[in-house]
Parts: C-alpha cells; sequence; structure tokens
C-alpha cells in the first residue's frame, strides 16, 4: 500500500507537471479516495458477469496476484479493515 508521504509526494508531482500543461486559469477537482468496503459489501453475493459468485472470482484473482482490488474485494476483513484505513490516512 502506498505510504501517506510518497502519495503526497506523488500528487504535488502531478499537479507540478499539469501546472505546465494546463492552460492558464484551469482548475483541478480533488476527490477523497472512497471507503470501498462498500464494494464487498454490496458485491460479495452478487454473480459476476462470468458467472460465479464475486467472491469466488475475487479469491481466485488474489490467490493468482492479479486482482485490481486486492484491498477491498477480499474476504478477509482484516485486509478489507486495513485498506480502508490506509485510504483515510491518504485523504
Amino acid at each position: 500500500m502506498t505510504q501517506p508521504s510518497n502519495f503526497k509526494e506523488n500528487i504535488l508531482e502531478i499537479w507540478s507537471f499539469l501546472d505546465t500543461k494546463l492552460p492558464k486559469g484551469s482548475h483541478i477537482i480533488v476527490l477523497g479516495v472512497a471507503d470501498g468496503r462498500v464494494l464487498y459489501d454490496t458485491l460479495s453475493n452478487k454473480i459476476h458477469p462470468i458467472g460465479i459468485d464475486y467472491n469466488t472470482f475475487y479469491n481466485f484473482l488474489n490467490c493468482n496476484k492479479k486482482s485490481p482490488c486486492h484491498g477491498w474485494m477480499n474476504t478477509d476483513s482484516d485486509i478489507r479493515d486495513a485498506t480502508s484505513k490506509r485510504a483515510m490516512e491518504l485523504n
């Protein structure tokens, strides 16, 4: 997981870059990182479009280290909670 100090460095670097590329007077909207536990709460018992439930699908992806959402789409509530904690730290 990204450390808050690295996150801040990266964001400031991106903003500096955009300041050189965007037209004068442009605005950037910055939103906080959402609490993604809602993803698991909403999807865990639903069927994924490939025909299996989301838990089975994401357990497969997590096991193969290919999940785009390991922290929140995880059957382990401790991992989901730690991911949400880090998201709040980044905010």
